[in-house]
């Protein structure tokens, strides 16, 4: 389900890209390799799109799946997954306009911020043939933390895209952003190193609207 969510996803958000005028253009060339372990490329129309893991998270099936956590074990042995613990893939979607713009669709965990299994992002844009500095523009869809931390460095104190500009949903920012969340959510969510890493991306964090589109 999360595979063909964030595919939907990405042939919606594609089409948003296309029409970005961004003022430092990326005028990135198609990478062309196909695919490899850490990466897989496919083709949206005449947009490139990689998805790119940060690595793997493993929780107890009750963590995702609540009171369905029996139900869930039995459709994950069925399929042949694991569900003891459940291990769950990290990616980031790098969408690749080819003159316009680089846009990646969140940016992992990080190195070593919450499970040593994460991090490896910047590894495997490297293998797809992009670094960095390639990216014009991170569109988070939410700030959990596997999708915000990885663009900050292992002590949160430094931003590791030098030159993307942020993009999210005003709503999702304002709620991060409350100084009283710490009191009202679950310790566990390390919501104070969620707003270390929004207050590093506040001077080039653009909010849009819900349904606005990108421009």
């Amino acid at each position: 389900m999360m595979m063909n969510r964030r595919v939907f996803s990405t042939a919606l958000l594609a089409g948003a890209a296309a029409a970005v005028a961004p003022t430092a253009l990326a005028h990135a060339p198609e990478a062309g390799k196909r695919a490899q372990p850490g990466f897989y490329r496919f083709r949206l129309g005449t947009i490139e799109i990689t998805v790119v893991s940060d690595g793997t998270l493993a929780f107890p099936t009750e963590t995702p799946w609540g009171y369905r956590a029996e139900d869930a074990r039995g459709l994950l042995t069925s399929t042949f997954h694991t569900s003891r613990p459940e291990v769950v893939q990290i990616n980031a979607t790098l969408v690749n306009t080819g003159d316009k713009l680089m846009m990646l669709i969140d940016a992992g965990c990080g190195v070593d911020k919450f499970q040593n299994t994460t991090g490896r992002l910047f590894g495997n844009l490297a293998a797809a043939g992009y670094a960095p500095g390639d990216i014009d523009m991170i569109l988070f869809t939410h700030f959990h933390f596997d999708h915000l931390w990885g663009i900050s460095d292992g002590k949160n104190a430094s931003l590791l895209f030098p030159s993307a500009e942020f993009v999210a949903s005003e709503a999702e920012f304002a709620f991060w952003s409350d100084p009283e969340l710490p009191s009202k959510v679950s310790a566990k969510q390390q919501p104070v190193v969620t707003q270390t890493n929004l207050k590093l991306a506040s001077p080039r964090l653009r909010q849009i609207k819900a349904g606005a589109l990108l421009g």
